[in-house]
């Protein structure tokens, strides 16, 4: 079996360079489609797998208690709190709530 390969390619060797690019060519294509179909279901895969988990993550809830309005604040002149007396970051965007 190796040996029609071998001869095969010492044929393809002494053709003229049109007739090989031919060759090349067509290697090219059986070579990317075999790629793209590999590409095709890892990303069909990966797509689902992201819309699974998608589904089961809850969202972060952030604290309401006291909050204001973006209007008032800027009615009012007040300066946005970088967090809630007592809390820290962990805890605002803490997905679990206790």
């Amino acid at each position: 079996m190796f040996e029609r390969i071998e001869k095969k390619i010492l044929n393809i060797r002494e053709q003229p360079e049109a007739v090989r690019m031919r060759y090349l060519l067509l290697c090219l294509g059986v070579t990317m489609f075999f790629v793209v179909i590999i590409w095709i279901f890892s990303l069909k895969e990966s797509i689902s797998s992201i819309s699974r988990e998608g589904l089961n993550v809850p969202l972060p809830t952030l604290p309401t208690d006291n909050a204001k309005s973006l209007e008032s604040l800027v009615k009012n002149n007040e300066a946005l709190q970088a967090k809630p007396e007592g809390l820290t970051p962990q805890e605002i965007f803490e997905t679990d709530p206790k």
